[in-house]
């Protein structure tokens, strides 16, 4: 019975070693007079298949303690020139769209590269993170009926939903 006992405790400790992530890497936590800034390292969204995207997003995220707000910030490439001018992410219960700003775009070697910033509710972030199955966001412009979309792999999902529970618990700790 011992020997069955110590298997599962070293196991447990193994185990939580090898699934722990060190959560120090992946934000900045600042304080100033208004409140807090947390900035959310890179998040990577695979391009789905037969998109107008030339590569997967990578998006930082920014939170503001006084503001109750999440800004993202994303550069897309594409072959084509396609601006956007909304975000709509769609999540398992109900779909939210937000208006986009368009910090630049340029053309390099070829490649259309769009740098976008949007800013939404925080509760509407937490609310993507909330879900059983990976959200999508969609990149689209009012009188076009081509869009673009990225979503987590079935893969990364829970491991990323994860994370960000662990980090929204930490904001909400550095937001008193």
């Amino acid at each position: 019975m011992k020997r069955i006992v110590c298997f599962f405790l070293l196991f447990f400790l193994i185990g939580s070693n090898v699934f722990s992530q060190n959560l120090e890497k992946l934000y900045i936590l600042q304080k100033n007079d208004e409140g807090c800034l947390f900035f959310i390292h890179q998040q990577k969204l695979t391009v789905e298949k037969n998109s107008l995207a030339k590569k997967d997003l990578n998006f930082d995220v920014t939170l503001f303690c006084h503001k109750d707000s999440a800004t993202l910030r994303f550069t897309y490439l594409t072959n084509e020139l396609f601006t956007i001018d909304s975000l709509t992410i769609h999540t398992e219960k109900e779909s939210e769209t937000f208006p986009v700003k368009s910090l630049y775009i340029e053309k390099k070697k070829g490649t259309w590269h769009q740098r976008i910033e949007l800013t939404m509710p925080l509760s509407s972030f937490e609310r993507m993170y909330a879900q059983e199955v990976p959200y999508t966001l969609n990149l689209s412009k009012e009188d076009s009926d081509t869009s673009i979309s990225y979503r987590y792999s079935k893969k990364e999902w829970n491991k990323k939903k994860a994370i960000m529970r662990d980090l929204f618990l930490l904001f909400s700790f550095n937001r008193k």
